[in-house]
């Protein structure tokens, strides 16, 4: 009997579309995305090097139509507006795990820099991360919290 260990990838990147064949010899594989924010302009100050939005949200539609991704990762919770990021995932995931940002000491300055430090504190973290939780779980899609 063949037996096989689960998969599990996380990205940020479309360039795991390139495995999809790969990803079909697999019984039991996860491909999510890493998606921190709604918002274009803060993914450029946090992230400036990695994918556009708009092309991991791309990824996850091509993952979905191929059945082989149900998963989305908000974390670090970088600054964001519940409502749009639910709509913009709407349809694209079964699964949400929602992460607070786990290392401010290292960002403090681009959230000074740009006037953002409210979003360091815990109460952001807490009420944008459960209003995110419901929001999600309206559209039946399970959200697990790590904060």
């Amino acid at each position: 009997m063949e037996t096989q260990f689960s998969v599990n990838l996380l990205t940020r990147s479309f360039l795991c579309l390139r495995d999809m064949d790969l990803f079909k010899q697999f019984k039991n594989i996860e491909v999510g995305l890493s998606i921190t924010t709604h918002d274009e302009r803060i993914r450029k100050m946090f992230e400036p090097n990695s994918p556009s939005i708009q092309s991991r949200v791309n990824t996850l539609r091509t993952l979905r139509q191929e059945k082989d991704s149900d998963l989305c990762v908000v974390g670090p919770m970088l600054p964001l507006d519940p409502k749009p990021m639910v709509a913009m995932l709407d349809g694209l995931v079964d699964e949400v795990l929602i992460d607070r940002m786990n290392y401010p000491n290292k960002v403090k300055a681009i959230y000074r820099q740009t006037k953002l430090e409210k979003y360091l504190e815990e109460n952001y973290f807490h009420l944008v991360g459960m209003e995110l939780k419901e929001r999600f779980e309206k559209k039946g899609v399970a959200v697990t919290m790590c904060f």
